[in-house]
């Protein structure tokens, strides 16, 4: 079924694209990474969150979804085509959620590379930071300390 889906994404991507509809592109082709997915790229790994000049907090993070890059783990698997198309984060209780959900690779989604994430209305605390998976399982990538 994924196959299908991936290779229909595909199919209409490559419409899109020479149609010039970026937007359409990624809304179409966006997915929700799962943790064995990442895995299988190279792994997620965190750095140290800093406060930004208008008080917000970035916690930097690396990914790459090609493949082609060692993170936390040798790549087993390369995405030639995928790029990140945005990195979801939510607060509950003591953990820090994380999910990148990434798209067909376009002008405008042009890297499948991470640099981070901005954490707006984040309090001051120890968190457990965890990958979330689309099916809810979670999957421990370390704590981050914001504002202590």
């Amino acid at each position: 079924m994924k196959q299908t889906r991936t290779i229909l994404s595909l199919l209409i991507t490559t419409v899109c694209v020479l149609s010039g509809c970026q937007f359409v592109t990624e809304e179409i082709t966006a997915d929700h990474c799962d943790f064995d997915m990442i895995e299988s790229v190279g792994g997620i790994a965190l750095g140290t969150a800093c406060q930004t000049d208008d008080g917000a907090w970035f916690l930097p993070l690396r990914c790459d979804l090609s493949g082609c890059t060692t993170v936390t783990r040798e790549p087993v698997m390369v995405n030639s085509g995928l790029a990140v198309r945005e990195i979801h984060a939510r607060i509950e209780k003591e953990a820090l959620l994380l999910w990148i959900e990434s798209c067909v690779y376009t002008e405008k989604s042009s890297t499948p590379q991470t640099d981070g994430i901005l954490l707006e209305g984040v309090e001051p605390g120890r968190y457990k930071v965890e990958y979330l998976s689309a099916d809810g399982r979670r999957d421990a990538i370390g704590t981050v300390v914001i504002g202590e």
